[in-house]
């Protein structure tokens, strides 16, 4: 039987609190985001696999950004959310268990649909209805899970010539948006990845799930459960929501409703309800904006605690110190100042 390997909060904190990297940054900046996540003390790194955006702005390929945070960083773990129809999972498991051998074991695999069809019908790929391309993410995933753990395909089947440092291969996420996605992540997923919602019907999936584990014989503690949201977090709801502003993507995800948007109390209050609700990680889509070192800042104070002590109600973290010079006025050089006579 398969040993599944549910995702946790980490001693200490309420969820394990990833970063979602920004695909508009230069490699550069990338390296520079990822090393501050990780001395801020978050735990995860993601990419989203998208060749071609809506917009038609420049972005860095998944694949090529996720190395370049893996390679700058020495303890977070670092993850991809692959778009089965434009990833061969042949390849790609070599890809994925050559680079967790160069990062020590902290990589993670994820896979995702794919629902932008001028993605794929403007690269010449197929872009098939909706129940087909679950059915080919399953096979994808299969695939995938299989060989990054070692084990081939079929009787006879090849091996790949590389493995990954973790028994079992990474930990796989698989995105769930619906009733066939999640029979397929029962049976092959340590994790779960919902989609941004309000906390009412992030609850009404993850019953489903738990409920739909019990039909499948599967124990529901060995299903851990991730979501991604966009988020906001100020010192005051004015910083937020000028935050916001500021980067139209971000506005147009509506993180009031299905994310989190707020000074820090009220963004360490839904930090606090997602825990209880089961969620293991917290995925953070945050603003493009040129202070990003103070959002992070800010972020990694709302998942500080346990669920055994924080409860809707109960005391909230402080927010912490501002950076140097935050609104106020220059300090005056020294030649600057004269003395008495």
């Amino acid at each position: 039987m398969q040993a599944f390997r549910p995702v946790e909060a980490p001693s200490g904190r309420l969820v394990r609190l990833g970063l979602v990297l920004d695909p508009r940054n230069a490699a550069s900046q990338t390296m520079r985001i990822a090393q501050m996540a990780e001395r801020a003390g978050l735990r995860s790194l993601w990419v989203n696999d998208r060749l071609v955006t809506a917009d038609g702005s420049e972005r860095m390929e998944a694949w090529t950004m996720l190395s370049v945070a893996a390679m700058f960083t020495k303890s977070i773990r670092v993850g991809a959310m692959f778009t089965a129809s434009l990833r061969a999972p042949q390849s790609l498991a070599a890809m994925v268990c050559s680079m967790d051998t160069v990062v020590d074991g902290r990589l993670e695999m994820g896979v995702a649909t794919g629902w932008y069809g001028p993605e794929h019908t403007g690269l010449g790929i197929t872009f098939p209805e909706a129940s087909k391309r679950i059915a080919q993410m399953g096979v994808f995933a299969e695939v995938l899970s299989t060989l990054s753990r070692g084990d081939s395909l079929f009787d006879g089947g090849a091996k790949l010539g590389v493995l990954s440092p973790q028994a079992g291969g990474p930990p796989l996420t698989m995105e769930v948006r619906g009733e066939r996605q999640l029979d397929i992540a029962l049976r092959l997923a340590d994790n779960i990845l919902l989609p941004s919602s309000p906390l009412s019907e992030i609850h009404s999936m993850i019953e489903a799930a738990r409920a739909a584990c019990e039909r499948v014989d599967r124990d529901p503690e060995s299903l851990g459960f991730a979501v991604q949201l966009p988020v906001s977090v100020g010192r005051t709801n004015a910083e937020s929501d000028v935050r916001v502003e500021i980067d139209d993507l971000l506005a147009q995800m509506n993180a009031r409703v299905t994310g989190m948007q707020g000074d820090l109390e009220h963004c360490q209050d839904i930090m606090i309800e997602l825990a209880h609700l089961g969620i293991g990680e917290v995925r953070c889509v945050l603003p493009h904006v040129p202070d990003i070192d103070d959002v992070i800042a800010q972020l990694s104070a709302t998942v500080v605690g346990t669920t055994d002590v924080l409860k809707p109600g109960s005391p909230r973290s402080e927010a912490p110190p501002p950076p140097p010079g935050w609104g106020g006025p220059p300090k005056p050089s020294k030649d600057s100042i004269s003395t008495p006579g």
